[in-house]
């Protein structure tokens, strides 16, 4: 018996709760009306539009058009869809017609066709005759936000000249001489650049203040933003109120900022490796085997700008080549950006994508070019370690930031507003860095000695040589005394 009485409470209390949830969908409408569902006026003013006029539907299938005026367009000019806008207005207006019915916006040309399912009490609407509308015309209109316009860049500088010329063939350009590297970069301090190289090919080359000469169309390294849009005209890229701006030509990419001028390559498409890539992603499609996909993309494209593998997360991103991928978590799949070139599967191209033909694990960023997304991350990056006082360097002078880097396993200096050269000297175990003044660093490598290293002329010097018995363990500098294992000794 107290069973039963259990049972029956369980369900009252399942009944009311039921009530609660249903009354809650409900309860605005109520609200605006007092006591009866609000009508289509009123439905379409709580949505931010407004009636225009109801009338018998003109088409055949449908009892009602309402003509209004709209908040929203589907999309919008900057690409952003108001789905979930239109899905709101049509299940509102369903709950009170409860059948089939058109919703008609002249001044946007806009006509949303509502099917109303009564076995479901479901609605199902299309937009201008599309049933997939936002998904088509959103990859449509990102597509037209994505043509950049080509910049004509004439080429004056010849180390890029010559890099062009060998088809950023590392080996093939000539470059001049490497004093010293910086978080994957070689510094050529005296001739004015910077350059990252990804397996043998040459991936970015920055030109400092230090460069002597014009390196595109009469610009050289220190004009300001400002000068170079009155000479190229209105930036293709923008970042920042233009404190990073960017061109494309047939051949490369040319960003500025603050005096400094980065340059990359324009790919050209190698339609055997795409078509190897494309097989590779209509495989993972079917099957569904991320460690297999990976394995073999390894293979194909070695050399991505950045890569990550952590459990079961993976990430990889390849600018040059046009997408990212990223595997565990949220976001699983492949982002593909407008720079991207020929086939994503065996069967849908770029083109494919544009129209609204997505395959499965698939992202499109179609309005916004890989190579500025990464020139974007690269300045950022930069600009930050430049920072006086940054709170999250190792080491802080008046002249640098010094930056333990996981990834090389180095110590990074750099220069404080790029005044002096940038340079790294590699980690050892148990090793400890200290500085000694604004430019001089002392470290320890465990039994092997005690070295100053000066970060200005880059030369390194064995202040105290170790023994087998000896940790050198580092503890503080104070007064140009050095503290180590309990011992000090004189350093300046």
């Amino acid at each position: 018996m107290k069973e039963k009485r259990l049972k029956k409470v369980f369900i009252i209390i399942l009944i009311l709760l039921l009530a609660v949830m249903i009354g809650s969908v409900v309860f605005y409408r109520m609200s605006l009306s007092g006591n009866k569902l609000p009508d289509v006026s009123e439905i379409l003013a709580f949505h931010g539009s407004e009636l225009i006029k109801e009338q018998k539907s003109s088409e055949k299938g449908y009892d009602y058009d309402i003509y209004a005026k709209l908040k929203f367009p589907p999309i919008e000019e900057n690409g952003y869809a108001e789905e979930t806008f239109y899905d709101n207005v049509v299940v509102d207006l369903t709950a009170k017609l409860q059948t089939n019915f058109r919703i008609i916006d002249e001044e946007k040309d806009v006509v949303v066709r509502v099917k109303y399912d009564f076995s479901t009490y479901n609605s199902y609407y299309s937009i201008n005759n599309v049933d997939d509308y936002f998904k088509v015309e959103q990859a449509k209109k990102q597509n037209e936000l994505a043509k950049k316009d080509i910049t004509e860049l004439n080429i004056n500088s010849d180390v890029l000249n010559s890099i062009i010329n060998s088809k950023w063939e590392r080996r093939k350009a000539s470059l001049g001489t490497i004093e010293t590297s910086v978080n994957k970069y070689d510094v050529y301090y005296d001739e004015g650049y910077y350059i990252r190289t990804l397996g043998t090919r040459i991936y970015n080359i920055l030109f400092t203040n230090n460069y002597k000469g014009q390196v595109v169309s009469g610009i050289t390294t220190g004009m300001t933003n400002d000068a170079i849009i009155q000479k190229l005209g209105t930036p293709t890229y923008t970042y920042s109120n233009n404190s990073l701006i960017g061109y494309r030509s047939n051949d490369i990419y040319a960003f500025f900022h603050d005096g400094q001028i980065s340059i990359y390559e324009v790919a050209k498409l190698n339609a055997t490796d795409n078509k190897t890539f494309a097989e590779l992603f209509t495989k993972l499609n079917k099957d569904g085997d991320v460690t297999s996909f990976y394995n073999e993309l390894n293979v194909l494209y070695p050399n991505p700008e950045s890569a990550s593998e952590k459990d079961d997360d993976i990430s990889a991103f390849y600018p040059t080549l046009g997408f990212k991928l990223h595997f565990g978590g949220n976001n699983n799949g492949i982002t593909i950006y407008s720079n991207y070139q020929g086939y994503i599967t065996n069967d849908i191209t770029m083109d494919d994508l544009k129209e609204g033909n997505v395959p499965p694990n698939t992202d499109l960023d179609i309005k916004n070019d890989a190579i500025f997304f990464a020139e974007k991350i690269r300045y950022l990056d930069d600009m930050g370690k430049r920072e006086a006082n940054n709170s999250w360097s190792e080491i802080s002078t008046n002249t640098y930031q010094v930056y333990k880097n996981e990834e090389t396993h180095c110590f990074d200096f750099y220069s404080i507003g790029s005044k002096s050269i940038d340079s790294s000297i590699n980690q050892n175990n148990g090793m400890k860095l200290l500085s000694l003044d604004d430019n001089r660093f002392v470290y320890n490598i465990p039994y092997d000695g005690i070295y100053l290293y000066n970060a200005q002329t880059l030369k390194t010097e064995k202040i105290l040589e170790g023994t087998n018995s000896e940790e050198l363990k580092l503890e503080k500098i104070e007064n140009n005394i050095l503290y180590y294992d309990n011992k000090t000794i004189p350093i300046g």
